[in-house]
């Protein structure tokens, strides 16, 4: 049976927004239309509307890329009983998230924004962040964090003007600093 674009952009929301498990996102779904698709189903349709969404993906990438401030965090998420990562890259009006099994870098670099991104990264100070720093090639702009004003005075990713006292930080591109010959 095929299932039409509301069907299946219903069954991809409470899979992947409310994050229902398959069996009781097909129960619920058995619940409200009467209709049961398998799991098998579910997870064909689900994958062939993110292909679908792959070019506002990269919309979002390249709006992301443009911004002077993004912000950069991860949280815990469980994979089939597997412990994983959503990595988000934001700014007041974009949010690209995905899911990788790695917390730190090739997580980080998982959304294709943070390996060219040249403007300030708000963060929580995690390490992988930092050492970001530490990997830049030598041809490459110079990173240096700077540390913000109070969080909670943040109105918007733009609004960076404040003593240094708080425990979120930035890593904001500059020149390259001369390197001292080995």
């Amino acid at each position: 049976m095929h299932h039409g674009q509301r069907f299946t952009a219903v069954a991809a929301y409470l899979h992947s927004h409310q994050m229902l498990p398959l069996a009781r996102t097909t129960d619920l779904l058995h619940v409200l239309t009467g209709c049961r698709p398998s799991q098998a189903t579910l997870l064909s349709s689900i994958r062939k509307m993110a292909e679908s969404l792959l070019p506002y993906e990269e919309i979002i990438r390249q709006n992301l890329l443009a911004s002077p401030v993004i912000h950069a965090d991860e949280t815990g998420v469980h994979v089939d009983k597997e412990g994983h990562w959503v990595h988000v890259n934001s700014t007041q009006n974009w949010t690209l998230l995905g899911v990788h099994s790695s917390r730190g870098t090739a997580g980080m670099k998982s959304l294709n924004v943070l390996p060219s991104y040249t403007g300030i990264v708000v963060h929580d100070f995690y390490g992988p962040y930092l050492n970001r720093i530490k990997t830049l090639p030598s041809n490459m702009p110079y990173v240096m964090p700077i540390y913000l004003g109070s969080a909670k005075g943040l109105r918007n990713m733009t609004d960076i003007d404040g003593p240094a006292r708080c425990s979120h930080c930035c890593i904001q591109a500059g020149p390259s600093p001369a390197r001292p010959e080995n």
